[in-house]
């Protein structure tokens, strides 16, 4: 009796208590993404170049403001916010805040979809208590914009799978057509998702919603044609990027083979280098095992091994019991982990916030193999220990959640430095003040440009002597 009383309370849906559940996730997720800005943080390194774009749109400098960050649609929303009064710097960091805050909405919607008990909750709080999220929540970045516009645009994605009604598919173009505007991956993010939902448009067997499938398609085409050759569009999506990008992948000039070039010079030099199997010769044959192996450690590095291992647990099961929803998800998944390998090929690095919504996307498939794990492992640890079922999720529970709560409450962020902003603050006010255009500006820090008003600050690239600066300094 009492085990079937434990079972019903596990497998008991959270419809009836809903709005409840979400009111309290909002406010707990509106605390953990806003807490490290009570904590004095330090401004993001790349922040200041979204943010010079913005006081140069406000100034209707529109070439100055490409000229700092082409792609304008997030300076844009700075500057508005910057309008109603508030700071430049955190005109910035509000939106972020708040479309973070926000993106639990659609998050916990598309979860909902899926699953309605506990593991609901569960892969709930792991979205809120994601450290490498949370770290990017506050920043100005383009990031927290684009990830909850993305989930916006796949949970009324699926939604359309559902009921197929013109009305929210219009609302999965109008989500679509912001996400090549903020990251140039969310063009492979939109084309998915539009491509998806046009072809169900297509099979419909209703005339009406063909030919307007059909229409869509056209002037669709239209525009992207007419758009290919407008400057102004190049700036915003950063086309050029893309067919910069494409040159590379068409000549074959790909990041990993500069670095293999330079290796093969160095091979010589290189310890055991006459022998069979050296170091040369192992990276030469099994260079796509290593960036496979630098993918897996940026996820890893976000999820950790545990919530890693049981999602690829859940994308297997997907498989398995092939169903259109997941389906969706494992494409829209499957262009990012593609568009972000060929990206790694390209450039030879890959950073974590590149990899958020990959890694936020496989949650979903953690969701999908959470109860049966569950079931798996209480099955195997009740052979050895007297676990009750809500015993046992307890502690299961904080195992893979507490990690991810102590990362995201007690880890040390990029604390402002009060010397750094005072020291360039008075470089800015008593040696640049008067002729400040006849000096060289060098740092190792974008943020120390901000500080000294100065967008022609230059990084040097690599070890940099009192040479170099007066050859500089003397141009």
């Amino acid at each position: 009796m009492g085990t079937d009383v434990e079972a019903q309370f596990l497998s008991k849906p959270v419809q009836d208590k809903w709005p409840y559940l979400v009111m309290g996730f909002f406010f707990l997720n509106f605390i953990v993404k806003s807490l490290p800005i009570f904590r004095g943080i330090m401004i993001h390194p790349d922040a200041p170049v979204y943010l010079w774009s913005a006081q140069a749109l406000g100034a209707g400098n529109v070439q100055g403001a490409i000229a700092a960050y082409p792609m304008l649609f997030y300076p844009f929303l700075i500057m508005l916010v910057h309008k109603l009064g508030v700071d430049w710097l955190w005109a910035g960091r509000l939106i972020s805040v708040t479309a973070s805050c926000f993106a639990l909405l659609p998050f916990m919607a598309i979860a909902r979809k899926f699953s309605k008990g506990w593991p609901l909750v569960f892969v709930t709080l792991l979205f809120i208590l994601l450290p490498s999220y949370n770290f990017r929540a506050y920043a100005v970045l383009r990031d927290p914009l684009y990830i909850s516009l993305t989930l916006c645009c796949l949970y009324y994605a699926l939604q359309f799978l559902e009921d197929k009604s013109l009305k929210t598919f219009f609302v999965v173009m109008c989500f679509s057509f912001f996400l090549p505007l903020l990251r140039i991956e969310g063009v492979v993010t939109a084309l998915l998702v539009d491509s998806w939902c046009l072809v169900l448009l297509l099979w419909s067997p209703e005339k009406n919603k063909k030919f307007i499938a059909l229409l869509l398609l056209v002037v669709t085409a239209a525009l992207l044609c007419f758009l290919f050759y407008s400057d102004t569009f190049s700036s915003l999506v950063r086309l050029q990027s893309v067919t910069y990008l494409f040159d590379k992948l068409s000549s074959g000039q790909l990041s990993v083979q500069s670095c293999l070039k330079a290796l093969d010079d160095l091979q010589h030099s290189l310890p055991a280098s006459t022998f069979g199997n050296n170091f040369w010769q192992v990276i030469q044959r099994h260079w796509p095992w290593i960036y496979f192996i630098g993918m897996l450690y940026v996820i890893v590095k976000i999820l950790g091994w545990p919530v890693l291992v049981l999602s690829s647990v859940g994308l297997v099961t997907v498989f398995r019991q092939i169903e259109f929803r997941k389906m969706f998800l494992v494409s829209v998944f499957a262009g990012q982990i593609l568009c972000m390998m060929l990206f790694y090929l390209f450039s030879g690095f890959l950073e974590v916030r590149f990899m958020l919504l990959p890694a936020i996307l496989l949650l979903f498939f953690f969701l999908f193999s959470l109860e049966a794990v569950f079931d798996f492992l209480y099955e195997k640890v009740g052979r050895f220990f007297s676990f009750k079922r809500k015993h046992f999720l307890i502690v299961f529970s904080c195992f893979l959640v507490l990690p991810f709560a102590y990362d995201s409450l007690f880890h040390k962020y990029r604390t402002h430095i009060p010397l750094l902003e005072e020291a360039c603050l008075w470089i800015k006010s008593e040696i640049l003040k008067e002729g400040g255009g006849e000096w060289f500006v060098g740092g190792n820090a974008r943020r120390m440009a901000w500080f000294l008003d100065r967008e022609d600050m230059q990084q040097p690239v690599g070890k940099i002597g009192y040479d170099d600066i007066e050859k500089r300094f003397s141009k």
